[in-house]
């Protein structure tokens, strides 16, 4: 398996009466991820347009969704230990 992670851009309509237009408000990143097959992550033939073509369904009135890229992964990440972070991140603060 494939884990497909879509980084969007996510907008918050402050305006959802039916008289006036929408008024839509940038509220950050937002990530989808999708777990698919590795042959059909590899042979897709136009992954970025299917990937917005996704994103587009997650679309309502009150808030939208903007696809921006995304990424595949064929294997889990590796963890780092968080002890490893803490004591890289204090050498930094001391120095």
């Amino acid at each position: 398996m494939a884990t497909i992670t879509i980084l969007t851009q996510y907008y918050e309509n402050y305006n959802t009466d039916t008289i006036n237009p929408p008024y839509w408000k940038p509220k950050g990143g937002h990530k989808f991820s999708v777990e698919v097959s590795d042959t059909s992550a590899m042979y897709c033939p136009d992954l970025k347009s299917l990937c917005a073509e996704l994103i587009k369904e997650q679309c309502t009135e009150i808030e939208k969704f903007e696809y921006i890229e995304h990424e595949v992964d064929f294997s889990k990440p590796t963890k780092i230990h968080p002890d490893r972070f803490d004591k890289i991140a204090q050498l930094q603060f001391n120095s």
